[in-house]
């Protein structure tokens, strides 16, 4: 692996990456079997417990 030759700053690197990252703000909703290379919006909660003792 060759050396770099210069280094930017952080504030600079921070402006690269906000001029060419787009944020998502979509969700969707779909079925688990549709789920794989998937991104969660938001936490997995389960309804109830399982398995439903505390020793598990």
């Amino acid at each position: 692996m060759r050396p770099l030759k210069s280094l930017i700053s952080l504030d600079d690197a921070k402006k690269i990456i906000d001029k060419n990252v787009k944020l998502l703000n979509r969700k969707e909703k779909i079925g688990i079997e549709n789920c794989l290379d998937r991104v969660l919006a938001v936490d997995v909660k389960a309804g109830f417990d399982v398995p439903g003792f505390d020793r598990a």
